[in-house]
């Protein structure tokens, strides 16, 4: 069984062989199945069950208002039916107005279900004279015809009682199963105003029968307070019942929308009004208020019962009177009472407003927030956007010298003068120094960086103000880091910052393996730029310096290094263009690095996993390396020269670009190196 939240409802038909006895077969209004599944009356958006979300949906599909990601549902409801709940043939209000009584009162599950509810193989001799469609009403009447008509063991009979003709009637057609077991299989049922139409399909197992010799009953379940036939008659062309007098057509059903307008022109407000009338039913009448300045705003809603009177009062303009006052208008209406609501106007007039965006990114936690200022009519916050881009945006989320997220901006038409502050952390600038941030635009356009020259940053408060274009990215940037990737050397401009604070990218959202347990920050700060190495401690020192900063920096080994034991990880890495090259020159000095164990999924892997310029007189011994695309024992990915490089040990990949000292060295050169892999 499918499931509404707060109620049952009946699965799709099912495709059932006729056999020997009964088969039951159940389904739902609306609902259709074959043999890859069934399909639940009312699951729009097919999670198997119907919701609320598929109530906003069938909304969004009345009003044309699906957006671009949601436009794929509009062709499930035609193909499926699943929202053709009152089975007129099409879909409209009326079913949604089913689908919000079924979600609101599950009571009302049983108004709307049909049921197959069997298939009995029948006596062909019977058929042959009197297999005509029938509608059953009493318990006698049944057994009897079933006595007659059915095999004696038909488990029909006795099946319907008195009590099942209190709520219900039945319904009978004879189809036919050939002795190799072709049969006809049931669909879907739906009703077009003044047919219930059975969709059925010929199945068949073997050679193609031109006569079907068994006949099998199909006997459909009908709820009376759905149904008033004083007659039936099969359609035999069309493949369905006819029906008269049935009360799955509304007496009496409406539906408009009313537009209100404003004297001056600038407020309007909307009014649905839909009403139903069904034979035996209380009239429903729903109304809903809505405006569409900015965005389609419900403003009220509400649902009139009636009993022999449907209520339509928008339709009179007797009937309601509409007070357009200074600030606000004033509908009010009498149906099964008066009814009054009011209504504040929305702005219309262009004035200055402010929004806020809040940041909350814990690879790039710089900036915090941002607050977007211009000049707009109706309400900022739905004729902009702004939209956190890191990992979103490739070009902008690897910028060179990168702090904080990058921020996009989308402007509507109408807002002007728009200008943004930028909220940071001055606490989780770590290397950066606030004297040295720099705002850049970037035009995807063009691809092309800008430099945001009217920019202004108070580092007394913490701000960055500057203009806004529409569709820009905003990136903020360590200057000295952006001016150096130009060509300008940047360690001269580094400004002293509490490095036992600093917490970086790398330590944040990678494996760094044993490095931070072995690491000391001080003594990387004061040996940098140019390192002298000897030590485990002091080799995993430079690591960190590396991959946290990304600065430049040369390596010279005054001794042996043994690793056996550490869970060693690269020096320098970048993943999804965002990372810290290694930028500097390795020299061993001709010393070894010893029992070398390197274990990581990512790629650019190696003793330098990405970087490097020149790298000589070092060994390296029993490494074992494991990576993904671009692993070697040296370097990863590189452009470096190696000059005098031997290696020795295991390298393992499970990508391309695997070599022993190098996984991916298009430009390098080498010279007296050598290797036993």
């Amino acid at each position: 069984m499918k499931k509404f939240k707060g109620l049952m409802i009946s699965t799709a038909v099912l495709l059932c062989t006729a056999t020997a006895g009964a088969v039951q077969a159940n389904a739902g209004i609306g609902i259709w199945g074959d043999s890859y599944g069934t399909f639940c009356s009312g699951d729009i958006n097919m999670d198997e069950e119907c919701t609320v979300a598929d109530a906003v949906l069938m909304q969004k599909y009345l009003l044309g208002s699906l957006s671009q990601g949601e436009k794929f549902i509009a062709e499930n409801i035609d193909i499926m039916n699943t929202a053709d709940l009152n089975l007129d043939g099409k879909i409209d209000v009326f079913d949604f107005i089913i689908m919000r009584d079924c979600l609101i009162n599950p009571d009302n599950q049983n108004e709307i279900s049909w049921r197959v509810d069997s298939f009995a193989t029948a006596k062909k001799e019977a058929c042959e004279t009197v297999g005509k469609e029938y509608i059953f009403t009493s318990a006698e009447q049944t057994d009897e015809y079933f006595r007659n008509f059915a095999y004696e063991d038909c488990s029909c009979i006795g099946k319907y009682t008195d009590d099942f003709f209190q709520d219900n009637v039945l319904l009978m057609k004879p189809v036919f199963e050939d002795s190799v077991g072709n049969f006809y299989s049931i669909n879907k049922i739906f009703y077009d105003g003044n047919t219930m139409n059975i969709d059925y399909t010929y199945n068949y197992f073997g050679e193609i029968s031109e006569e079907l010799d068994v006949p099998v009953l199909l006997l459909v379940t009908v709820p009376k307070s759905r149904y008033h036939a004083e007659e039936i008659s099969w359609n035999s062309k069309k493949r369905s019942w006819d029906f008269i007098d049935d009360i799955l057509k509304p007496e009496i059903s409406e539906y408009n929308t009313f537009e209100f307008t404003s004297p001056d022109g600038k407020q309007t407000i909307f009014v649905n009004q839909s009403a139903r009338k069904y034979k035996y039913e209380d009239s429903v009448t729903e109304i809903e208020f809505y405006r569409n300045f900015d965005h389609y705003e419900t403003l009220e809603e509400l649902e009139i019962i009636g009993t022999d009177t449907v209520y339509v009062p928008f339709s009179d303009e007797d009937n309601f009177t509409v007070e357009w006052k200074d600030s606000s208008v004033v509908f009010t209406f009498t149906a099964d009472k008066e009814y009054v609501f009011e209504f504040d106007y929305v702005n219309t007039d262009v004035i200055t407003q402010t929004i806020t965006k809040e940041i909350s990114n814990m690879e790039k936690p710089e900036i915090y927030s941002v607050d977007l200022t211009a000049d707009c009519s109706g309400r900022l916050e739905y004729k902009s956007e702004i939209r956190d881009m890191y990992r979103i945006d490739v070009m902008t989320s690897g910028t060179v010298g990168l702090v904080g997220t990058p921020i996009k901006f989308t402007l509507d038409e109408d807002v002007s003068d728009a200008s943004a502050v930028m909220h940071y952390n001055e606490d989780e600038l770590r290397w950066v120094d606030e004297n040295n941030l720099a705002l850049l635009s970037y035009d995807k356009v063009y691809q092309s960086y800008y430099r945001c020259n009217d920019a202004v940053i108070d580092t007394e408060n913490n701000t960055i103000t500057f203009g806004v274009e529409d569709n820009r990215i905003y990136v903020l940037v360590d200057d000295i880091e952006w001016t150096n990737y130009w060509g300008k050397d940047r360690t001269e401009y580094r400004k002293e910052v509490n490095v036992l604070s600093y917490v970086s990218d790398w330590e944040r959202g990678y494996n760094t393996g044993d490095i931070m347990n072995l690491c000391d920050k001080e003594w990387a700060m004061a040996n940098a730029p140019d390192f002298r190495v000897s030590t485990p401690e002091q080799l995993a020192s430079v690591v960190w310096y590396v991959n946290a900063s990304g600065f430049k920096c040369s390596i010279t080994l005054e001794n042996d290094i043994d690793l056996n034991g550490y869970n060693w990880v690269p020096m320098g890495y970048e993943a999804t263009g965002v990372g810290n090259k290694f930028n500097g020159t390795v020299d061993g000095n001709g010393y070894v690095i010893k029992n070398m164990n390197i274990n990581s999924n990512y790629y650019n892997t190696g003793f330098i996993g990405i970087g490097g310029s020149d790298i000589r007189n070092i060994t390296f011994e029993n490494a074992n390396i494991t990576g993904g695309i671009c692993t070697g024992i040296v370097c990863g990915s590189t452009y470096a020269d190696f000059t005098n490089v031997n290696v020795s040990g295991n390298v393992t990949s499970n990508g391309r670009n695997t070599g022993a000292i190098a996984g991916y060295a298009p430009h390098s050169k080498f010279t007296d190196c050598t290797h036993a892999i």
